[in-house]
């Protein structure tokens, strides 16, 4: 067991003595009972207890060479696992899905509030109420043209009649709807 007074613990490290003093406030200093820092202890405690979100080398390529330790140590929280059961779930790995996901989120309200994207619920309701106005005003068509076909005996006659009619409905359908008029186009 290697024991070093506070300051000289702090020089190996690389760290400041207030920062010594911070971790013995927080109460991540081991400490003999002769008042000594336990090295190997201390160390322990303090990768344990590190927020992964904070400290570290942070310049460009730092740490590549130790990035499976490092992801191994950054774990989320024991047991967390990633999706599709593949092990343990980085910390930095799940940032990125979070940034990943927010990103979505964001472009899908972009469209939203540009025009782009409809709501499901807004596009069904909005489907049933086509569809029930064609419905009734094929359940119609029979009362308005009844007499009429009744009355004709020329076969292209009655072709013409039930023609125009189910225009007249076409026409009522995409005047229904804005924009169901360039969808139609586009489907077609």
């Amino acid at each position: 067991m290697k024991e070093l007074s506070q300051s000289e613990y702090a020089t190996a490290r690389g760290v400041s003595p207030a920062y010594v003093t911070k971790l013995k406030r927080q109460g991540r200093l081991v400490l003999t009972p002769g008042g000594k820092v336990n090295v190997e202890a201390t160390d322990r405690l303090i990768e344990s207890t590190r927020d992964p979100a904070r400290g570290g080398d942070r310049r460009p390529g730092a740490g590549e060479e130790a990035g499976a330790a490092t992801d191994a140590r950054t774990a989320a929280a024991p047991g967390a696992q990633r999706p599709g059961g593949g092990g343990l779930q980085t910390y930095k790995e799940a940032a990125r899905r979070e940034r990943i996901a927010k990103a979505r989120i964001a472009e899908l309200e972009l469209a939203e509030k540009t025009g782009q994207l409809v709501r499901k619920e807004e596009v069904a309701a909005a489907i049933f109420g086509l569809s029930r106005q064609a419905m009734e005003s094929l359940d119609a068509l029979a009362d308005r043209l009844a007499s009429q076909l009744a009355a004709e005996s020329d076969v292209a006659r009655v072709h013409a009649l039930l023609t125009e009619h189910a225009r007249k409905i076409r026409v009522a359908m995409v005047g229904a709807l804005p924009g169901l008029a360039d969808a139609l186009e586009k489907a077609a």
